[in-house]
């Protein structure tokens, strides 16, 4: 980070000249983040972000209500902190980039990965509460930073596309991962049409659920506070449940090889308690019926993703050496066919 930004971000929030730190983790961010004194900064990629003020704004919102409902004692997570700018904004044009600020939360750590029942369990609450809070959210001004994100028929579209210009020749070797992915359309489209047609309720919804986006206590078992807000968007639940399964419920994690990837049982039995001992009495019956049905497609969903990448080039998902997407779409789509084997044992854990 050049010295002049990080004095211009001290200037811009009247900082201490404290050292600052860069803050990542095995996954690598979307957002350039550091920390200096008590406060985190980041800078939002406007890549993936194309308006940034946006994104800032409707976080801000969403903190906002949070923090009435821990006023009210109906929310008990800590909740992010956003901090206004010396010139009373909570977004800063520095290096032409636009910035934010939040408080720092002490004390917590990150989950790359789920190692335990009990982990599982406190993310999903943690999750369920949060969507929870959200169900009076009535903001005035939002607008969602990543508009038509679940609109899974884009993402037929792209596959199809790709697959049909193949403009650098790599359909062949990806012949077998596309005709896996094709077998999960039907699904995407029954989703998606769900959706549309209104028989699954449209809620405020988080957009990224993954485990590392849950803020634990140091010992790791109670969750301190749900991060990542930037994707809070209109949609269905049943999408963050089944973005939870996909990045809980496999062992070998994301990064292994599709020989690898198995469904744990005790993992998603743990989620699913988690989840509905929060949302149990809130779900109406097709929203319930959805969550295993979701979770096959939106795990069938990231595949097509890596896949598309993958066909044209990687330009979206960072990749180390060429193939890394190919192997990515093979582990979620070998997830996906997992579930769909799991399908009958794990529908009972969802109290149908």
């Amino acid at each position: 980070m050049p010295a002049a930004t990080v004095s211009a971000l001290r200037a811009a929030w009247q900082l201490p000249a404290s050292p600052a730190q860069a803050l990542g983790g095995e996954e690598s961010r979307i957002n350039i983040s550091l920390r200096i004194g008590d406060v985190v900064l980041q800078r939002i990629n406007s890549a993936v972000f194309p308006q940034p003020q946006r994104v800032i704004e409707n976080v801000v919102q969403v903190c906002q209500h949070l923090a009435d409902h821990v006023a009210d004692l109906s929310y008990r997570e800590q909740v992010l902190q956003p901090i206004a700018s010396k010139n009373g904004d909570y977004a800063a044009l520095i290096d032409g980039g636009y910035w934010r600020a939040t408080r720092f939360i002490p004390n917590g750590i990150n989950h790359d990965r789920v190692g335990s029942e009990a982990v599982a369990r406190e993310g999903a609450r943690a999750i369920a509460a949060f969507l929870l809070a959200l169900r009076d959210f009535n903001p005035r001004h939002y607008q969602p930073a990543l508009p038509e994100f679940h609109q899974l028929s884009n993402r037929i579209q792209a596959l199809r596309e790709a697959v049909q210009s193949d403009r650098l020749g790599r359909r062949q070797h990806a012949a077998s991962v596309i005709a896996g992915c094709e077998h999960f359309l039907p699904q995407l489209e029954h989703l998606e049409q769900q959706c549309v047609s209104g028989r699954l309720p449209a809620r405020f919804v988080h957009g990224d659920t993954k485990i590392a986006n849950v803020l634990f206590d140091q010992n790791g078992a109670k969750a301190l506070a749900v991060l990542d807000l930037d994707t809070v968007m209109v949609s269905s639940l049943v999408f963050d449940f089944a973005d939870m399964a996909r990045s809980y419920c496999n062992p070998a994690g994301e990064h292994s090889v599709p020989d690898a990837v198995t469904v744990s049982t005790p993992l998603f039995r743990a989620l699913a308690d988690g989840f509905l001992s929060v949302l149990d009495s809130e779900l109406v019956r097709v929203e319930r019926e959805a969550l295993l049905p979701s979770t096959l497609a939106i795990t069938a969903t990231l595949a097509i993703r890596f896949l598309t990448d993958h066909l044209n080039g990687d330009h979206y998902f960072r990749v180390e050496q060429s193939g890394d997407n190919l192997r990515r779409a093979a582990v979620q789509l070998a997830l996906a066919q997992a579930f769909e084997r799991e399908q009958k044992n794990l529908r009972r854990f969802l109290r149908l």
